[in-house]
């Protein structure tokens, strides 16, 4: 199966994070469940709050599992 992650978010969201720091906590290989998608999300978030972004965050992942054929 082919797997995809989908981030959608606010400008708040990614201020404070590296494209680096997303790839690395969002890869589709690490988040199996639905429970290690939100410990991620959760993850960022406390990293965008101890980086004192200024703006609202908001996010929603979605994981996408596709047949190879």
């Amino acid at each position: 199966r082919a797997l995809s992650m989908f981030l959608l978010c606010s400008d708040g969201f990614w201020h404070v994070v590296s494209k680096e720091e997303l790839c690395a906590g969002l890869s589709p290989g690490r988040l199996k469940e639905e429970a290690d998608m939100q410990r991620a999300l959760e993850e960022l978030t406390g990293l965008i709050q101890k980086r004192k972004e200024q703006d609202d965050s908001s996010a929603v992942l979605i994981r996408s599992e596709a047949p190879v054929t």
